[in-house]
């Protein structure tokens, strides 16, 4: 699928209004890893120039302000802060057209969860255009498809987006007018839980007893402690408007920001002791100190449940840790002092604590199975049997047979997975060996889930019962890195050629792309990322 092919089917009303914007892309692939410390995002947000021209603008529009505050309950300083923040007073308001920044992430995206989210928020911008008869086409924002002063995105704006006084529908970038912008933001954070006598933050003396896991503003948390610093440092307390803060832009630093900058205009300016020599590291070194915490030993299920990058390992990973919990509490087993693989796979055949749970079968004893016992495999031997026989091992079964090439084979439909009990396999495409695998294959796969570990089993078995497996592999066949993955899926989107986001790992939705483009060009259709179709590729002029 192409970009206009998902217009057409997602957002029809924009089909040939919308441009693909590499540049958006770029911006989304290549945020800042830098992670500013709090009182370096404070002296860069909060500058005397900004506070002073911040005042200006409270006496300007004291009396509409003073009505929002009346109708919302939101004091005038906190909703000039929070313009002042996002777009300069009106300054900023964004060099992209919303339109084009949405359709761009939508399509094309890296990440899965991301081109959801930018969906959501193109159809909803097709609704302010249907439903309101705005001309959203020419709406300026953000690279991000956030518009107008307060910076609002398509869902926000038809949530709480309020009219300052008139029944017409609310004009948040209007130029030179900001009070539906204003108004608009009051309505988000009253409905979001601000309270009017209410804070949002406080300095306070160190408590006791205080744990800082449960430390920091989000969104599960109305009141309680925040301390950026950590044990050094300045310690905080924070309420209801905090987390309402929290809601319309979700960092912490924002909420200290808007803090900071209404407190300054209040003329009660905040005076914060800042702790010497306790930086904080980038995101890239955080990546280091997470894999050097888990070669160490330092829980390593806990270390990923808590800090995995993605939300989705973040997920495995803790229904593993509270697995490996239930192992000591019903097995009676000190998993403490269990030893096995960084991402916590344990005894002779690396169970994970999950498949532990279920699949673990004594050899012969009652006694809780010791799948871990460096001098007696038995155990591990038998729980690896249960478990391949309860995710289908057929005894009368095959693992692979090579075959000859099968004619009219669709490729797209080639490759062991978790869906396919059978079918057929072609690690090199249309140029190398084809097999066959069935039941035994699949159940290997579930195991583990690569098929080159499908592949060494059966070599593997087969060289153990002396009947090696001969294969001819051909010549100048080799597949391109994981790098180069993600330059071919970056380019296929550039080109057209939906790769559902790119990422580096070369799964189904990137053979399609592949197999789409091989097409276009004459070349068998095949899907395998070998070098010359790689190169062919980057030779494509572009669109």
């Amino acid at each position: 699928m192409n970009f206009n092919e998902f217009l057409e089917k997602e957002a029809l009303s924009f089909k040939d209004k919308v441009i693909f914007n590499k540049e958006v892309l770029f911006q989304d692939e290549n945020q800042s890893q830098h992670l500013l410390s709090l009182q370096k995002y404070l002296e860069k947000t909060v500058t005397k120039t900004r506070v002073d021209a911040g005042k200006e603008k409270l006496k300007i529009w004291e009396n509409q302000l003073k009505k929002i505050q009346k109708d919302w309950g939101v004091p005038p300083e906190v909703i000039i802060a929070i313009w002042g923040i996002e777009t300069n007073f009106g300054e900023i308001l964004g060099g992209y057209r919303v339109v084009d920044s949405l359709a761009t992430l939508a399509f094309g995206a890296r990440e899965k969860k991301r081109r959801v989210f930018f969906k959501s928020e193109l159809l909803a911008l097709e609704a302010i255009k249907n439903e309101k008869g705005i001309e959203v086409e020419s709406l300026m924002g953000s690279w991000a498809g956030a518009f107008g002063h307060t910076q609002f995105m398509p869902t926000t704006y038809l949530k709480f987006s309020a009219p300052f006084e008139s029944k017409n529908v609310p004009n948040i970038w209007n130029k030179e007018n900001p009070l539906d912008a204003f108004s608009s933001a009051a309505c988000y954070l009253k409905n979001v839980g601000w309270a009017e006598e209410g804070f949002i933050l406080k300095k306070v003396n160190k408590p006791k007893n205080i744990n800082y896991l449960k430390t920091g503003i989000n969104l599960t948390r109305e009141k309680g402690f925040t301390a950026p610093f950590g044990h050094s440092g300045p310690h905080f307390k924070f309420g209801k408007n905090a987390s309402a803060i929290f809601h319309y832009n979700r960092s912490e630093l924002y909420v200290f920001s808007v803090w900071v900058f209404s407190s300054a205009l209040e003329n009660n300016p905040q005076k914060i002791l800042w702790p010497k020599n306790r930086e904080q590291i980038s995101s890239s070194e955080t990546l280091v100190m997470q894999e050097r915490l888990t070669l160490l030993g330092y829980d390593t299920l806990a270390t990923l449940a808590f800090g995995a990058r993605e939300k989705k390992r973040r997920v495995f990973f803790k229904s593993e840790l509270l697995a490996l919990e239930a192992i000591k509490n019903e097995k009676g087993i000190e998993v403490e002092s269990l030893m096995g693989s960084w991402a916590g796979a344990f005894g002779h055949t690396q169970f994970m604590p999950t498949t532990y749970l279920k699949f673990s079968a004594p050899f012969e004893s009652k006694n809780v199975p010791n799948i871990w016992n460096k001098e007696n495999p038995l155990d591990a031997f038998s729980s690896a049997a249960c478990y391949l026989k309860n995710v289908g091992w057929a005894e009368e079964g095959f693992i692979l047979k090579k075959v000859n090439k099968p004619k009219n084979i669709n490729y797209l439909k080639t490759g062991i997975n978790l869906t396919r009990e059978k079918g057929f396999t072609a690690p090199f495409g249309h140029s190398g060996p084809h097999f066959k695998f069935g039941k035994n294959a699949s159940a290997i796969f579930h195991y583990n889930r690569s098929e080159l570990y499908v592949f060494s089993v059966w070599v593997f078995s087969s060289a153990l019962e002396n009947k090696p497996q001969k294969i001819l592999w051909p010549k100048n066949c080799e597949q391109i890195s994981s790098s180069e993955t993600l330059v071919m899926q970056e380019r296929l989107t550039l080109l057209g050629y939906d790769t559902f986001g790119a990422d580096g790992k070369f799964g189904n939705n990137t053979k399609k792309a592949l197999i789409s483009f091989q097409k276009t060009i004459g070349h068998t259709p095949d899907g395998f990322p070998d070098k010359v179709i790689f190169k062919k590729l980057l030779s494509q002029p572009s669109p």
